[in-house]
């Protein structure tokens, strides 16, 4: 997935936390780490999509959002390995391969 992590939206990533977080102030804080913003060039820019890069969070954040995919490529009866926004899908020949696709 390119440019996941610089385009999720929030609300996608606040729809996967609050499935699995029950309380309020941890949800809070997570949306305000989102919303926290950047400094480009000594300019503060907010950030109304995306989740920074580079620290542990990150990940975290992108596997929960995306445990919906998981759950679809399962039901669907395909084999695959997924880290956060990299993922592979296990097929034993060129044909199972296209239908996946």
């Amino acid at each position: 997935m390119q440019g996941f992590f610089d385009n999720i939206p929030h609300s996608v990533i606040m729809a996967g936390l609050r499935r699995v977080v029950a309380d309020g102030n941890i949800l809070g804080l997570v949306e305000r780490f989102l919303r926290a913003g950047v400094m480009d060039n000594g300019v503060f820019k907010p950030t109304t999509v995306g989740t920074p890069q580079g620290g542990v969070f990150s990940p975290l954040l992108a596997n929960i959002a995306l445990n919906s995919l998981d759950w679809w490529l399962d039901e669907h009866g395909l084999r695959f390995v997924r880290y956060a926004d990299d993922f592979v899908v296990l097929c034993s020949n060129h044909a199972q391969a296209e239908e996946a696709m």
